[in-house]
């Protein structure tokens, strides 16, 4: 079915909603010359005081009719990063006491008075943040490089007194060119409470979009308002017979990082909505690689640990190949995403898998280490819902669950060392694997040597028949191991499969992952010895 389209809707909702989302920048400065720099393209500045703020020499009036205000003017800058529209307004929330009604706004270029004016407003907006507050909001195309001086003043004397001084700007600006955004959500740990929402614009401001709830795609187009809000709804499938059900509302914003809402009869959720990372031959990907993720902690009562291996090509592609914790295959994949820094990325992703019986929904993230640059760390918490499970399997009726991934780059050892420089001290290690009841007695200890050849070498193979063998290519670890237990009052030997990965997290090297079960996995390590 085709998506619907509804009017622009009020932003009172999503303003607070989002509120926490906001970052800040510098209060504004008295003296022009003071004026702090606005360095990002989408935030809201902390609450400013104009009760203490004048007019310098040779200042101009600042209403749009060219006269003074209330003479108390407080300056901020904003060097453009990007061609496109900005907006500036001023705002006065809920939560900020004896704010300024009525407020002036014009933005100049210029470096010294007599300055050009660009734009200039008043009594913009009176809905969305106090009553009768009559705000400003100016709208004006910037030019990438160029430097832009905002002034805010009071309307009319005496408009700002001792219970009547703080105000607040916010800064959105829609860059004029072709931006892909995305972002995964999640409400529920079922396909219709989790997706993905992406949307790729124009230099012109119409853009096309897809929203995903679970396996199910909407896909439609529009235009943004000028301020770079748009607000779709969309009507879920509903089943053949069955009375249509409520609308979907989508709120999303196209300035800067940008950020999104979905609202839903069930609930209301939304975050940040980055933009895709381009590379190019100037611009270079410092993450280009592939990684080894392992699990940072157990679930599901410490049984199991999923892994998976990401591979981040040159134009910030990257494509993930993992195992959840229940041991079923998934693939999924996903961009480079900007995070509002040079050493912080975002990597969502999101895939309906098993047949749309299950999914991974994948809001991960990139760092570049300060004082490691040339060795990033990628870091993921992932929900996963595995296929159905037999009605004996200690999961219940599916596995359902989430599990943090970390790893960094894999590099293939070179001759006569160990991978990933694991067991580096001596070679020394102990192969674990944790008891759980109905599935294996007795918890296992068995100790090995992984000799600079890269082969595991058990001191005592025999009597569990126990293997392990490294992939060097890699770091994917297999074996087996067999032992005698008792499961559902049936006592005897099992053979169980060993599944896993040898990663770098940190400063350490790990090799977690499982052994497969009956009933359930179960948790499987190898530890140092010492």
């Amino acid at each position: 079915m085709k998506p619907t389209h509804i009017p622009l809707l009020g932003l009172c909702l999503l303003s607070t909603f989002l509120s926490k989302a906001q970052a800040f920048f510098p209060s504004g400065a008295d003296n022009y010359a003071d004026a702090p720099l606005i360095t990002t393209q989408s935030d809201v500045s902390n609450a400013t005081n104009l009760f203490v703020a004048t007019k310098e020499p040779g200042e101009p009036g600042h209403h749009p009719g060219l006269y003074d205000g209330a003479a108390k003017t407080v300056w901020w800058k904003w060097t453009a990063p990007e061609t496109g529209f900005c907006t500036v307004e001023t705002i006065t929330p809920s939560y900020i006491n004896s704010a300024v009604q009525d407020t002036v706004l014009s933005v100049y270029t210029g470096t010294a008075f007599p300055l050009t004016r660009i734009a200039s407003n008043d009594n913009a907006s009176t809905d969305h943040f106090a009553p009768n507050a009559y705000q400003s909001r100016a709208i004006f195309y910037a030019t990438a490089g160029v430097t832009y001086s905002i002034a805010v003043d009071g309307a009319y004397e005496g408009i700002i007194a001792s219970n009547a001084q703080i105000t607040t700007l916010r800064l959105r600006q829609i860059p004029a060119k072709a931006v892909t955004r995305r972002a995964v959500w999640r409400m529920r740990r079922d396909l219709s409470g989790s997706g993905m929402l992406s949307m790729t614009t124009t230099t012109t401001g119409s853009y096309s979009a897809v929203f995903q709830v679970g396996a199910v795609k909407y896909a439609f187009t529009g235009v943004f308002d000028r301020d770079g809000w748009t607000v779709r709804s969309v009507i879920p499938v509903a089943a053949k017979g069955a009375p249509p059900p409520s609308p979907i509302t989508l709120r999303m914003d196209g300035a800067g990082l940008g950020q999104y809402s979905i609202e839903t009869d069930a609930f209301t959720t939304g975050n940040l909505f980055p933009r895709q990372k381009i590379y190019t031959s100037t611009v270079l990907n410092p993450l280009i690689g592939s990684y080894n993720l392992g699990g940072e902690f157990a679930t599901q009562g410490y049984h199991e640990r999923g892994w998976a291996q990401a591979t981040v090509s040159a134009s910030g592609v990257v494509a993930i190949v993992g195992t959840g914790p229940d041991g079923s295959k998934f693939t999924t994949g996903t961009f480079i995403h900007e995070s509002g820094n040079n050493t912080d990325f975002i990597l969502p992703a999101y895939s309906a898998l098993h047949g749309n019986k299950g999914f991974i929904h994948w809001p991960g993230s990139a760092t570049l280490l300060t004082n490691t640059s040339n060795d990033p760390e990628l870091s993921v918490e992932c929900d996963y819902a595995g296929p159905p499970i037999p009605a004996f399997s200690g999961y219940g009726g599916s596995y359902v669950g989430n599990f943090i991934l970390k790893g960094k780059r894999y590099v293939k050892p070179v001759l006569n060392a160990r991978v990933q420089g694991f067991l580096n001290n001596s070679g020394s290690g102990i192969l674990r694997i944790r008891e759980d009841y109905n599935e294996m007695d007795n918890p296992i200890s068995e100790a090995l040597t992984l000799t600079t050849a890269n082969k595991f070498i058990f001191a005592t193979p025999l009597p569990r028949k126990v293997s392990l063998s490294v992939n060097t290519a890699n770091g994917l670890v297999t074996g087996s191991i067999t032992t005698t237990d008792t499961i559902a009052g049936v006592t005897k030997a099992r053979v169980r499969k060993l599944q896993g990965i040898i990663f770098r997290e940190g400063p350490n090297v790990w090799l977690r992952g499982h052994a497969t079960g009956f009933t359930k996995n179960l948790y499987m390590e190898v530890v140092y010895s010492f």
